[in-house]
């Protein structure tokens, strides 16, 4: 069972490893959300639990992001015209 500290600075738990896991995949948690372990009086970001490493690592499925816009070129004045 973990506890964890949200963006608002209020903590929320205790929840299973496994509601957790839920948590980081719906983008409620992530690496540098703090959590502290059922037993222990440390508080580290979830990126540091060992059990939790792999939801976090370059190989793990990245959020879905909006396309991106085309960027058109700003068009400077003719300087000799002015």
């Amino acid at each position: 069972m973990y506890k964890i500290k949200g963006y608002d600075q209020r903590e929320y738990g205790p929840v299973s490893e496994q509601e957790l896991r839920q948590w980081i995949a719906q983008g409620r948690a992530n690496a540098q959300t703090v959590a502290q372990k059922e037993g222990s009086a440390e508080w580290k970001a979830l990126s540091a639990f060992p059990e939790f490493a792999a939801s976090f690592s370059s190989s793990a499925t990245p959020p879905h992001l909006p396309p991106a816009q085309t960027m058109h070129p700003v068009k400077k004045p003719d300087v000799e015209a002015l």
